[in-house]
């Protein structure tokens, strides 16, 4: 089944005559006021998009309040992400100690995180258009919980890696339908503004783990920054099953029989989807939006941007800053001040290309030339500050583009974004040691501009070619998610309407 937008004049003119008087969560839109379409709340509904059904359980007709609540549950579900991927980085000299292994060799447990979190959207999207958000949300909370709990434990680097695998597939979850579950509760033109809260806090998760991790390991130790993680999963457990309700919804303008309004606790039940499918074919055919040039470029562009940024910084902390700069733990920690004030910044303001080419230019020739430490933190604020922009019209722009499939949108982007910090991570510590830092990020910084052409040919052509290609064809995405007319019933089961 899908959630897009496909319903006929006759329809959408039935639906405005007696649009439901509980239109909590448009409550805020702007009325205008023509003949014939406003609701006795004031709204003009064909200027909102997508057209809420008269259910007053439809996400789109919750209360502000709810609304926002779930989004910061969603959104912190997601900061665990990247907060966790990071959480080693401060303390990999004293977990090379500890495992009797290179540094660089403890970078592996990052790029197996990364590529790990980029594929496993490709099994949690199409479950949560079957089983709904709700229960993927919950089944990745205790996958991620479980491999926290063996990195706490692991007392060498094979187990470290294998138990860092089993938490990023079960944190892929929140990542990879947070954009959904945006999508479910906000109307159109909101959720350029909610994505941007959603991308803030993925932002700035990395960042705060490293710093944490920083003073953790120097007054506790690096494998309780690992159990700080298990913890932090047994709340975010707890709050999934207390206060998460299901946002999937089968949104049908022909309701004969108006259900009441549910009660919170009893939207927290989970509900059943009979008349969606799962097959094989699911998990792989979603990967059709790698072929649509409006999500595919900006994913490349954004994931070596993200990987260059995120990757790029924070994999330097045991290298650059401690043989340079002589910083320890504490000090390799506090180097992510710099790129989260960046990221803050980065989200209400906007910058230009060349924020990105003079904050990767920098960060390069100051270590290359051992400039004082305060010269590559202004360099990692300033390119921290253009991803956190980019992050978010990226995906807003994505999903925009194919609203009716932003689950897919979801899983390339999110597959772009971790496969390639994968290879940052993987191969910046041997480039930078065979070429320097200067000519390291100074080719970063030339591949982000040819990169960028990519965009500079969305901006001109990217209507035309969307246009040419066609949209998401309805058989194409049936497999992941069929539609069909459906009745909801007072008990809120699903059932066919034959018409």
């Amino acid at each position: 089944m899908t959630d897009q937008i496909a319903i006929d004049f006759h329809v959408r003119a039935t639906h405005l005559e007696n649009p439901h008087p509980s239109m909590e969560g448009a409550t805020d839109l702007k009325p205008i006021a023509t003949q014939a379409s406003v609701g006795i709340d004031g709204t003009d509904y064909r200027e909102i998009l997508p057209i809420p059904s008269k259910d007053p359980n439809d996400p789109l007709n919750w209360s502000w309040t709810q609304k926002h609540v779930v989004l910061v549950l969603v959104a912190f579900m997601a900061f665990q992400t990247p907060f966790d991927a990071a959480s080693p980085a401060s303390g990999f000299l004293e977990q090379a100690v500890a495992f009797n292994t290179s540094v660089p060799s403890m970078l592996d447990s990052v790029g197996a995180h990364a590529v790990t979190t980029g594929v496993g959207g490709l099994l949690w999207v199409p479950l949560s258009y079957r089983y709904g958000r709700t229960p993927v949300y919950t089944a990745g909370a205790v996958v991620a919980l479980l491999g926290t709990l063996g990195c706490s434990l692991s007392n060498n680097l094979g187990a470290y890696c294998g138990s860092r695998v089993v938490n990023a597939l079960g944190c892929s979850a929140s990542l990879s339908i947070g954009p959904l579950t945006v999508k479910d509760l906000f109307f159109l033109h909101e959720r350029g503004q909610k994505m941007g809260i959603w991308t803030v806090f993925v932002g700035l998760s990395p960042y705060v783990g490293t710093l944490l991790d920083g003073f953790v390991t120097v007054y506790a130790g690096w494998r309780w920054m690992q159990w700080l993680t298990f913890f932090l999963w047994c709340v975010l457990l707890a709050s999934c099953v207390a206060a998460l309700p299901e946002t999937l919804y089968d949104r049908h303008h022909n309701l004969v029989d108006v259900p009441s309004k549910k009660t919170y606790l009893q939207r927290l039940k989970w509900m059943s989807f009979p008349r969606r499918k799962l097959t094989f074919r699911s998990f792989w055919h979603p990967c059709i939006m790698f072929s649509y040039p409006s999500v595919i470029f900006p994913g490349f562009y954004y994931g070596t941007l993200y990987g260059f940024c995120v990757f790029g910084a924070l994999g330097m902390l045991p290298f650059a800053f401690a043989e340079i700069y002589h910083f320890d733990a504490i000090g390799q920690g506090l180097i992510a001040i710099p790129l989260a004030i960046g990221t803050i910044l980065g989200e209400p303001f906007a910058g230009p290309l060349s924020d990105w080419m003079l904050g990767l230019m920098m960060f390069g020739l100051t270590l290359e030339y051992e400039v004082h430490w305060i010269g590559p933190c202004v360099a990692i604020a300033i390119y921290s500050f253009a991803i956190q922009i980019i992050s978010t019209v990226t995906f807003a722009y994505a999903v925009d583009c194919y609203e009716h499939a932003a689950g897919e949108v979801a899983i390339v982007l999110n597959f772009c974004r971790m496969t390639f910090s994968f290879y940052v991570s993987f191969y910046l510590p041997h480039y930078t040691e065979k070429v320097g830092y200067g000519w390291a990020y100074g080719i970063f910084a030339i591949l982000s501009v040819v990169l960028f052409l990519l965009i500079v040919l969305l901006m001109f052509k990217g209507g035309e070619i969307r246009s040419r290609l066609g949209d998401v064809s309805q058989s194409e995405l049936e497999v992941v998610h069929q539609t069909a007319a459906v009745q909801v019933d007072e008990e809120g089961s699903v059932t066919e309407k034959n018409e």
